[in-house]
């Protein structure tokens, strides 16, 4: 930066043309080293986001299959839950039909 800057204002560069063109060169290789760098530093954001995204996705599967084994559990209980229900029914009618019978 400095060197830029002392090129040019002291006018070196436009009277001597090859240094002009070694100098535009050295900035080229700048620009391209900068954007390597910057490529480089995208490339490494990129790999972490992937591997948080992929640690988020392994979660969120996790939480998934949980919740689909509550939803089958519930099911089930539900299911149990009028099966006990019919069962009483059916044991109060026998109850009934057993103390008729012995009433007889």
């Amino acid at each position: 930066m400095r060197i830029h800057h002392t090129l040019t204002s002291t006018k070196v560069l436009p009277a001597y043309p090859h240094l002009q063109l070694k100098f535009a060169a050295l900035q080229s290789k700048q620009t391209i080293l900068q954007q390597e760098q910057d490529i480089t530093s995208l490339k490494r954001q990129l790999e972490v986001a992937q591997t948080s995204l992929d640690e988020t996705e392994t979660r969120l599967n996790s939480y998934k299959s949980r919740a689909d084994e509550g939803e089958t559990h519930k099911t089930t209980g539900e299911n149990l839950s009028r099966k006990v229900a019919m069962l009483e029914e059916e044991l109060e009618r026998t109850e009934k039909e057993l103390k008729e019978t012995h009433e007889k």
